[in-house]
């Protein structure tokens, strides 16, 4: 039985979906239950790409972490939050809210061309090649005469440097672009967002013009490259592992990760990396996990406060990892209130989330 609050520790290979009703194996036992929000909207219905999203997003002998939100009733199964963890920095992923953000996996009531999942579909112990590679965008449209290119093709991309960023004591204006837990997340500096958004807008118009694609027959780990998401926009990405099933690496402006297929990837022109990489790891200063480690619970409400919002850091270490990885340690402050600048670690500390390693007089 599954109760409220309980965390299991499960295996994706057993793993099967039908209806949006799930089944999960606790030791030798077959459990159903239902993915907590998702979808979101109650109106949107489960298709057969939702699933299969799913399923790329838990491939087989993937350990995951259960949490029950709500136990089951007689009539309906016990509803429930899925997470992994993602390496190398062993980060804490929802996968509900990985699924739920994409609305466009789900059709809505009546949609004849929703692929309503009419059957059960089930996580093999080996996938064929033809559901790996559905868990990119639909294929490029590259015409018969496309000229075909190879590793040689791929221009680097330039960081950014420590002298981009304010002296140690200072206020730094950013955008948060992802964000795993407190000790693990990305920002942009605010003040390139113009900069970044003329790049985007010009690459959405390159790739999406088909005499401008390529037929890429391979590229190494290392390099750079254009990569169309699942949401159908292209982004700079930097490679960091190919097989002969898929491509996995980093968007290099926004700092999560990606798994997809080489038809997936385009070079990147010299245009598209004059702009430096704009994603920079961080870890909020300060602080340590109440709890040893932060919990599920934790790093969901630490990407409500400050996930996809424009923040006012202030700077308290800077380093270069890795030769060229810039790694910021910040406070994060919260300015959208008019009448009062909410520190977020102080949330997390009153919460008792987290522990302030390093109480100061100082209000910031």
């Amino acid at each position: 039985m599954l109760t409220l609050d309980q965390n299991v520790e499960v295996n994706s290979t057993s793993l099967s979906i039908s209806e949006g009703v799930y089944k999960v194996v606790v030791g030798v036992q077959a459990l159903p239950c239902c993915l907590d929000n998702v979808p979101s909207n109650p109106e949107l219905k489960w298709t057969a790409q939702a699933c299969q999203r799913l399923l790329d997003l838990a491939p087989p002998d993937t350990p995951l972490l259960l949490k029950v939100v709500s136990e089951g009733t007689t009539t309906r199964s016990p509803s429930v939050q899925l997470f992994k963890r993602l390496l190398p920095q062993n980060e804490l992923v929802s996968i509900n809210d990985t699924l739920s953000m994409d609305t466009k996996l789900f059709g809505s009531e009546g949609d004849s061309n929703n692929n309503s999942v009419e059957k059960e579909v089930v996580l093999s112990q080996v996938r064929s090649q033809q559901s790996s590679c559905t868990s990119g965008a639909s294929s490029q449209s590259c015409t018969p005469c496309s000229p075909t290119v190879g590793p040689d093709s791929f221009p680097p991309c330039i960081p950014l440097s420590l002298n981009d960023i304010p002296d140690v004591g200072d206020y730094f204006d950013v955008f948060v672009t992802y964000a795993a837990s407190p000790y693990h997340f990305a920002v942009q500096p605010w003040k390139m967002s113009k900069k970044f958004d003329k790049l985007n807008e010009s690459m959405q118009n390159y790739y999406y013009n088909s005499a401008n694609l390529k037929k890429v027959s391979g590229i190494k780990a290392g390099q750079y490259c254009a990569v169309k998401h699942t949401d159908d926009i292209w982004y700079r990405a930097q490679v960091e592992m190919v097989t002969s099933m898929s491509v996995t690496g980093i968007f290099v402006d926004f700092g999560d990760r990606f798994v997809t297929t080489l038809d997936q990837a385009q070079p990147l022109i010299p245009d598209f990396c004059t702009l430096p990489c704009l994603a920079i790891k961080a870890e909020l200063f300060g602080i340590e996990a109440a709890n040893k480690d932060w919990s599920p619970e934790d790093t969901c409400r630490f990407r409500e406060l400050v996930d996809h919002k424009n923040l006012v850091s202030m700077v308290k270490r800077k380093n270069v990892i890795n030769t060229n990885i810039l790694y910021l340690s910040l406070l994060l402050i919260d300015t959208s209130d008019k009448t009062v600048d909410t520190n977020i670690k102080d949330i997390l500390v009153a919460e008792q989330r987290a522990i302030d390693i390093n109480k100061s007089s100082m209000p910031f």
